[in-house]
C-alpha cells in the first residue's frame, strides 16, 4: 500500500502558478495527507503573509504517491503538469467519496439532454 505525500497549488501572481510538495512525513490516505498539508500550509501563511495574498494564492491541494516525482523543483514542475491534466479525477486524489457515482451522473445527464435535444418532439 502506498503512502501519500500532501501537496499544494498555488496562483504566484504574474510568474503563473506554482506546485509544492510537503516535506514532512508521509501518511496511509491521501485525506490524510491533505488534512496535513493543509494544516501545516495555514500556519506557514499566518507566519509569513497577509491574509488578503493567501485568498488571491487560491489554494488547491492533493495528494500524490511519495515518489512519483524526483524531489527538487523540476519533479513539482511535472506535479504542476500532472495536478492540471488530471482535473477530473482531482476529486477522486482529493479523497473525496463517490467519484465513480459522479462520472456515472454525469454521463447520464448527457445522454438524457442528448435524447431530450434528438430523440422527442419539441415541448417534452
Amino acid at each position: 500500500m502506498p503512502k501519500y505525500r500532501g501537496y499544494v497549488v498555488a496562483n504566484r501572481g504574474p510568474k503563473g502558478r506554482t506546485a509544492m510538495r510537503d516535506s514532512g512525513k508521509t501518511h496511509s490516505t491521501k485525506a490524510g495527507a491533505i488534512s496535513d498539508m493543509k494544516k501545516d500550509n495555514s500556519r506557514w501563511m499566518k507566519k509569513n503573509y497577509s491574509d488578503e495574498w493567501a485568498r488571491k494564492a487560491n489554494f488547491q491541494y492533493g495528494a500524490v504517491p511519495d515518489g512519483k516525482f524526483a524531489d527538487g523543483s523540476e519533479g513539482n514542475k511535472k506535479l504542476l503538469k500532472w495536478h492540471d491534466a488530471n482535473k477530473d479525477g482531482r476529486k477522486e486524489l482529493l479523497g473525496k467519496k463517490g467519484y465513480m457515482r459522479g462520472q456515472l451522473q454525469d454521463q447520464l445527464g448527457k445522454t438524457n439532454e442528448f435524447a431530450r435535444k434528438n430523440l422527442y418532439p419539441p415541448g417534452y
